[in-house]
């Protein structure tokens, strides 16, 4: 065999042996791209899963959502309804009659001494700028005039009890508004008694809170 074709052998061996390690480098990368083709199938799997979870999940907060609103509405209308019927003296905002009142002045201990039911100087003086105001403001509306005492049982004065004493009061005030100008036919005056406290009668300073006489004026 002469040298040319020595040197043909010799390139015949030299390009099996790159063809050999190709083909070998080829049936690896097919392994791993059957690898990656099988994971990123699993991972599409999961991906769907998430994303119905993620749906259900969203469907699951409406719902929620949906009943809380529900529930509230429903709350509501009980609550406005227990208002309409449990709304009377001594609910803040509301009148005896069920009506929502327009304003209201909180008048203090200040109107009468210890166990009175007569007006002070200064009481005459609060409630003839009351009278005013309501004139000014609400020339046509009812007016309603609750009397509230402490807790402390009637001892010294002459009262039968806290419901009386609270009754003389109110229709005290009631008489000072009407000498202030407001029509007699347009109050009603109620006596509370100690029933409807705004704060516990467990010191000096909240009895003097209750001890007042709530002027609400309707709408």
């Amino acid at each position: 065999m002469g040298r040319a074709g020595i040197v043909g052998l010799m390139f015949l061996a030299a390009m099996a042996g790159c063809n050999a390690v190709a083909k070998k480098d080829y049936d690896a990368l097919q392994v791993q791209y059957n690898e990656l083709d099988v994971l990123n199938s699993q991972l599409k799997g999961q991906l769907d899963d998430l994303t119905m979870r993620e749906t259900e999940l969203q469907a699951q907060v409406l719902a929620e959502r949906q009943g809380r609103t529900r529930a509230e509405d429903a709350a509501a209308k009980i609550g406005g309804e227990l208002a309409k019927d449990r709304g009377g003296p001594g609910a803040k905002g509301w009148s005896g009659v069920g009506e929502r009142a327009a304003t209201e002045f909180t008048l203090g201990s200040e109107l009468f001494g210890g166990g009175k039911a007569k007006l002070t100087s200064a009481g005459q003086a609060r409630i003839k700028q009351v009278s005013a105001s309501i004139r000014s403001k609400y020339p046509d509306a009812a007016v309603l005039v609750y009397g509230h005492t402490d807790s402390d049982p009637i001892r010294k004065s002459s009262w039968k009890d806290n419901l009386e004493l609270s009754c003389q009061r109110a229709m005290a005030v009631t008489r000072a508004l009407i000498a202030n100008g407001l029509p007699a036919k347009k109050i009603e005056t109620i006596g509370m008694g100690s029933e409807h406290p705004v704060a516990a009668n467990t010191s000096a300073a909240n009895k003097a809170k209750n001890r007042r006489v709530v002027i609400k004026v309707l709408q």
